[in-house]
């Protein structure tokens, strides 16, 4: 998504791109419902939801990122000063 672009993400790992009028379905690596997605990098995404649930978005595939919780995440935010 090089030079601007949309995700939505929902239920059951759902997650869909922007491209030009239409939304495309991309591959999920996982099951569980996402409730936020952020922009961290040129073609780069981390979209967060249940269950601990962590996914990366590299290079237009979405994978899996180990987290030590279990928890229900609900929102990621991405920006300058953070340390």
């Amino acid at each position: 998504m090089t030079g601007g672009g949309m995700l939505t993400i929902g239920t059951g790992g759902t997650i869909l791109r922007r491209s030009g009028d239409q939304w495309l379905k991309e591959r999920s690596s996982s099951p569980m419902d996402l409730f936020g997605v952020a922009a961290v990098g040129s073609d780069e995404y981390i979209a967060v939801g249940d269950s601990g649930t962590i996914l990366r978005r590299v290079a237009g595939a979405w994978r899996n990122e180990s987290i030590a919780s279990q928890r229900l995440l609900r929102s990621i935010w991405s920006g300058d000063g953070l340390t």
